[in-house]
């Protein structure tokens, strides 16, 4: 139920072009949000008109990329929560004498 609740979530937190969780998020006047990198990179070959790739709202000259503040503290909050484990180490279920050895592809006993 926790994971499903945390996919949810994370679904909110992905950038729409890089399809990552946020890095250092910034919102249009559209209030559409982007990675600062990935909004900057798209618009780097436009000099003039450039438009949002959410909603192709049409901007004269590339807005100011304000960072969003509160987005950004989510976006901390949850990859402070989201550290992955490592996996427990997988022991071989055949050898029954000694000490539980990790399972390997081949046998070392």
């Amino acid at each position: 139920m926790a994971e499903n609740w945390k996919n949810c979530f994370e679904e909110e937190l992905i950038c729409p072009i890089c399809l990552h969780v946020f890095v250092e998020p910034v919102q249009l006047p559209c209030k559409h949000n982007f990675c600062r990198g990935c909004i900057g990179e798209a618009w780097a070959k436009d000099s003039g008109l450039v438009r949002c790739p959410e909603c192709n709202q049409a901007y004269n000259q590339k807005p100011g990329l304000e960072k969003n503040l509160k987005l950004a503290n989510i976006v901390e909050k949850f990859n402070a929560l989201h550290v992955e484990r490592p996996p427990a180490a997988l022991h071989c279920v055949f050898c029954r004498r000694g000490p539980p050895l990790p399972a390997q592809k081949v046998c070392l006993r």
